[in-house]
């Protein structure tokens, strides 16, 4: 009978470890599109974006803006859960940089590509109105 009790004992616990849910983790990688590389970060399965601390991406010429999943109309929403593996693409605005030259001086803005100029400097030339 000992036994018996000790063999079903062992059977109960056996059985409720295998019902145990584990917490499954999941993997974010990133795509840069030709910025940095960023290594995949692991996290549990139905954390929320706005939870994990998501790198910046970083391409030269252009601003990281944020991190979307399939339209680059639509960053990522902070209050969603990640549950599957995921790569996150990076969204960047590009850059350019304008020079003034009035001929004795330079000066140098950049601003977003497409955008138009709100405070263009006045060029101080000698002998022009």
């Amino acid at each position: 009978m000992k036994k018996f009790t000790m063999l079903l004992l062992f059977l109960i616990v056996i059985t409720l470890t295998a019902c145990t849910p584990k917490a499954d983790n999941v993997t974010i990688s990133f795509e840069t599109f030709g910025g940095t590389e960023i290594a995949p970060i692991t996290v549990a399965e139905g954390t929320l974006y706005s939870e994990i601390e998501l790198p910046q991406a970083q391409k030269d010429n252009t601003r990281f803006e944020y991190w979307y999943e399939t339209s680059e109309l639509f960053p990522i929403l902070e209050n969603k859960q990640v549950t599957a593996d995921i790569t996150l693409k990076a969204y960047f605005v590009d850059l350019v940089t304008v020079i003034f030259d009035d001929g004795t001086t330079q000066q140098e803005i950049i601003i977003d590509k497409g955008t138009a100029l709100a405070d263009v400097p006045t060029p101080n030339a000698v002998g022009f109105v």
